[in-house]
């Protein structure tokens, strides 16, 4: 966490996969998952400034389950999109 901090790499994840909010599901219990993804992000390099974007994709299947929230072999479909940036003045080197 400190190297996030320190280098000041802000990295932001929407995941749009609403069920796996603890906000909407205040429910007691224990769960195990299996996920696969696939990912594409691009590089762009702009005075000293790395930024990356990019999506991730993928399905999760549960594997175990011990409260209401998730049932053993319920699948779920995921997607997220991902940015940060990096510059050489916050301690990254650019590349």
């Amino acid at each position: 966490m400190a190297i996030l901090c320190k280098s000041r790499l802000w990295l932001t994840v929407a995941v749009l996969l609403a069920p796996m909010s603890p906000v909407l599901a205040p429910s007691v219990g224990e769960f195990s998952m299996v996920l696969s993804s696939t990912y594409n992000y691009t590089n762009l390099k702009q005075n000293g400034t790395v930024f990356t974007a990019g999506g991730l994709q993928g399905s999760a299947a549960v594997t175990s389950s011990s409260g209401p929230l998730f049932h053993h072999g319920q699948s779920l479909l995921r997607s997220c999109v991902v940015f940060s940036e990096r510059s050489q003045e916050d301690g990254g080197d650019g590349d």
